[in-house]
């Protein structure tokens, strides 16, 4: 699943966030994760009809 979605889609920051301004920070808790959520939007990169559109 996660495999498909990395190779489905293009992956772009909100406008006007630049990676190098991620906070990446950890928060530690029974997992390790990320302090502050990652947002990013996916931008279909094949025919519309792989997506069942």
């Amino acid at each position: 699943m996660t495999a498909t979605l990395i190779h489905s889609f293009n992956w772009a920051l909100p406008t006007g966030q630049l990676p190098e301004k991620l906070n990446m920070e950890e928060a530690f808790g029974l997992t390790l994760q990320r302090a502050d959520p990652l947002v990013v939007h996916p931008i279909p990169r094949l025919e519309a009809q792989v997506y069942g559109g």
